[in-house]
């Protein structure tokens, strides 16, 4: 006798080889499924994860980081001596290191295959022959605009550039032209774009107001689609959560189904202190860190699905996993790599990486 557990709260039970053959899921997610096989003599089970999700986009999304992987190689910038360094993804072993120009922040693999460097204190790119090291060219931006991001759009091989000094989000041909700009408020960091190139996220770093701010920008006509607020935490304040305004906002990472996007950050308490409440302040629920989430169907944050993760540091990045199952979280302050069920929320493991990662 053969008998099933979904993992969906559905079971089998059949005399049947194949009992589970045609077995439908309702909602994407990861389903424990255990197999019992049971005669005479005694009964067996084994399990497996059965990950179910919805269909993928053609093309993944692509966003803004300090670190990417291209031809064997992984690419990093190095802020504090104004370098990049290209190291050997199978023996980590450093195979170059170029000086670029003052305080790079992020770069990107452009479409001919060369790294494109955004140096935020000169406001230049610097372009980075990816094989020997050198560098290739050098390509102004507005003088003191403090760029940071920098992203190619996944269809059209244009650069986005976000410009932390002057509100705009940029756009340049890959010659390093620049032929089109929009602003999008102030301090405007990570960017993220959707696989189909059509939706532009751009966070903005410093919040102001009552809420976290994260623009869309329709990649069409190049404006403003819409501006998604992350609302200020009601709380209550406990030892594992907290009030408070989402503030740092790090890049927005978009799921591989392009359902949702998420958004790391610290999490501020305004609403605590001797003249706004009453209450002192206290070490657990002044500052926090969480991730925010994105409903892109429904174009509104899902707060009921922001996470806040107790005893954490600066959530800093967000990676997703191929099939959007799970996604991992670099927290800067802790010195982890957190791996989360995307679906549930559930904290699924930890891994330790050493001081402040920065990006995944």
């Amino acid at each position: 006798t053969y008998s099933w557990d979904f993992g969906d709260g559905s079971t089998s039970g059949s005399p049947s080889t194949d009992p589970a053959a045609n077995h439908i899921y309702n909602e994407p997610g990861r389903y424990v499924v255990i197999s019992t096989v049971s005669n005479a003599f005694g009964s067996s089970a084994c399990s497996m994860v059965q990950i179910v999700h919805n269909p993928l986009t053609a093309t993944p999304a692509v966003a803004s980081s300090p670190i990417v992987s291209s031809g064997g190689k992984i690419y990093n910038v190095n802020p504090d001596n104004d370098t990049v360094s290209a190291v050997d993804a199978v023996t980590l072993g450093k195979v170059w290191e170029i000086a670029v120009g003052d305080n790079p922040r992020t770069l990107a693999v452009s479409p001919d295959g060369s790294l494109w460097v955004v140096n935020q204190n000169d406001a230049t790119i610097s372009v980075v022959d990816p094989v020997s090291g050198s560098l290739a060219a050098t390509h102004a931006l507005p003088y003191a605009s403090r760029p940071y991001a920098v992203v190619f759009g996944p269809t059209d091989n244009m650069a986005y550039i976000s410009l932390q000094g002057t509100g705009d989000l940029v756009k340049l041909t890959s010659a390093g032209v620049l032929i089109d700009s929009v602003g999008v408020g102030q301090q405007p960091r990570g960017i993220a774009i959707s696989g189909d190139g059509v939706r532009i996220l751009v966070s903005q770093f410093i919040s102001t107001g009552q809420d976290g701010k994260v623009r869309e920008v329709d990649a069409s006509n190049f404006t403003v689609a819409r501006t998604f607020t992350l609302a200020f935490d009601a709380g209550p304040d406990t030892e594992a959560s907290s009030r408070g305004l989402p503030n740092y906002l790090g890049p927005p990472a978009i799921s591989p189904d392009a359902s949702h996007a998420l958004v790391p950050s610290k999490k501020d308490n305004l609403a605590r202190g001797v003249f706004r409440d009453g209450q002192m302040l206290n070490f657990e629920s002044i500052v926090r860190t969480i991730v925010s989430r994105i409903d892109l169907l429904g174009n509104s944050e899902d707060l009921a699905a922001r996470l806040d993760l107790n005893d954490r540091n600066m959530a800093q990045f967000i990676a997703f996993s191929r099939l959007g199952d799970i996604f991992f979280v670099a927290t800067q302050g802790t010195g982890k790599v957190e791996v989360y069920d995307a679906n549930s929320g559930t904290l699924l493991g930890a891994m330790n990486t050493g001081l402040a990662p920065q990006a995944l």
